[in-house]
């Protein structure tokens, strides 16, 4: 994803990928690599989890190579990233096919050092999120633009929900793309597209139309039996 973001010119992080079976055959190789790039302090994250499962910061190389090994459980690809410090963590939905449609902008409020597993399930007292978030007119402009060339550089269709890092200079990052969001009604998803004058049962009815559209789009390609 976050190739074929950077090669459409859209603003990632700077990032590494590590694999498992390298990681266990010369692991001083490839902590000196991810030093080099993209250097500390950085995220680990497994690639393929949701929910901030696995994510560990680091600010040494001790915490990095810890956190390469604790990612390592949990999937065979690792994707070491840069860190934006105090970065403020904005959401938009994103409905359609290839014509996306999105939601306002959102922003997650949070008490603790970063937004992980406990800080999401478990902190009380993180403060409820912003909807819609308290960005400039033209802050929330290139936010949903940001979106929505996303989703047709990875040629989405249904729902997503891309989430973005902004930071101290204002500038926004986008940080993953969620293919199957959260989807309750007091999920972010919904609570950003309620905001956008979409309800719940509404959203569910677009949805359903959505993938309609797109299987009657796919009844016309030329299909031919195996020889």
């Amino acid at each position: 994803m976050k190739g074929l973001l950077r090669a459409a010119g859209l603003p990632v992080l700077p990032d590494r990928v590590v694999l498992r079976q390298r990681l266990g055959l010369e692991p001083e190789a490839v902590l000196a690599d991810c030093l080099e790039h993209p250097g500390l302090p950085c995220f680990v994250k497994p690639a393929n989890l949701g929910s901030s499962v696995g994510i560990r910061r680091a600010r040494t190389p001790e915490e990095l190579l810890a956190a390469l090994h604790h990612a390592a459980e949990f999937d065979r690809k690792i994707l070491v990233e840069k860190a934006v410090e105090t970065p403020r963590e904005l959401e938009i939905g994103v409905i359609g096919n290839d014509v996306p449609e999105v939601s306002v902008v959102g922003e997650i409020r949070h008490c603790g050092p970063f937004y992980d597993y406990q800080t999401k399930y478990f902190t009380h007292e993180n403060p409820p999120p912003a909807i819609p978030a308290p960005l400039t007119s033209v802050e929330t402009e290139h936010a949903r633009h940001l979106a929505a060339q996303a989703w047709k550089v990875l040629d989405l269709n249904g729902l997503a929900r891309v989430d973005f890092l902004m930071d101290s200079e204002g500038r926004i990052w986008i940080s993953e793309v969620n293919t199957m969001p959260g989807f309750t009604p007091i999920s972010m998803f919904a609570r950003l597209w309620e905001a956008s004058g979409v309800p719940f049962a509404e959203l569910l009815d677009r949805l359903v139309g959505l993938a309609f559209q797109r299987f009657e789009d796919r009844q016309r390609n030329r299909v031919r039996p195996a020889e």
